[in-house]
């Protein structure tokens, strides 16, 4: 099971923060220095409110963390229990996709969905890939970097304002998606993106894998615009601190992973 996120609710936070503000006033701060601090602590909460659309706390299970968007959750290996699939073991063109079943790395799949407007819900899954380098061992972007249609350097801000550099791979094409239709599971074709970003960790290679259907991709989910995760996760990275305290499993085997709390 992934550990979950803390849900601890942010309202309390900010409110403090503010409280803290206002209180350097009662502390004989000059007017200057107290718009000073009060400009940094609003251009921290302006960088910070994007990331509020996903879990406080990062993941801690895995070789290299991050923070996962709240509308996940669900969560899923190779040998989870699925209840649109009879309560049975999950499907592998659900867990990876259809079309790249790559078991080698895979850690795990989120699972959402987005309300169409006949009200069938189409799939929104986000894939995590991440594959140890032996020692000595180049990573894999360098040769991804060299396809015929390599991908593009991004530059991500995270909640600090720093910056961190992936490499992105965007494809628009039909796709096969299982569908949910009042509760019955139907694997319709449809016009679908997939969006893959790449990073090179010390001792990993890490792809974060996004496919959904073009309509949920332009929409939102709990007044979140889907198409605007991928950018946000890959800027809460949490790399290991060395190879010993990383080379472990993300999930041991046989064990299904279930919802994080929401906060």
């Amino acid at each position: 099971m992934l550990a979950g996120p803390s849900t601890t609710s942010r309202k309390p936070k900010l409110l403090l923060a503010l409280l803290a503000l206002a209180s350097l006033t009662l502390c004989g701060c000059g007017t200057g220095v107290y718009a000073q601090k009060m400009e940094m602590r609003l251009d921290e909460m302006k960088r910070e409110a994007p990331f509020v659309a996903l879990f406080e706390d990062p993941t801690t299970d895995l070789p290299v963390n991050f923070r996962v968007p709240r509308i996940f959750k669900n969560s899923y290996n190779l040998v989870s229990v699925h209840q649109d699939d009879n309560h049975k073991r999950i499907k592998i063109d659900r867990v990876l996709p259809p079309w790249m079943p790559m078991v080698g790395g895979f850690q795990v799949t989120y699972e959402s969905f987005f309300i169409l407007p006949n009200q069938d819900k189409a799939p929104i899954y986000f894939y995590v890939w991440e594959i140890e380098l032996p020692p000595g061992t180049p990573s894999e972007l360098e040769s991804i970097k060299k396809n015929k249609n390599p991908p593009e350097e991004v530059s991500v801000t995270t909640p600090k304002g720093e910056k961190i550099t992936w490499y992105r791979s965007h494809l628009e094409r039909d796709d096969s998606f299982h569908f949910n239709q009042g509760g019955i599971d139907v694997t319709q074709h449809t016009p679908g993106v997939w969006e893959a970003w790449y990073y090179s960790a010390p001792g990993w290679d890490l792809m974060l894998g996004w496919r959904t259907t073009d309509k949920a991709w332009a929409g939102k989910v709990d007044d979140v615009q889907v198409n605007s995760l991928p950018a946000l996760v890959a800027g809460t990275l949490v790399l290991p601190p060395s190879r010993a305290a990383t080379a472990k499993a993300a999930t041991p085997p046989g064990t299904a992973n279930t919802a994080r709390p929401t906060k």
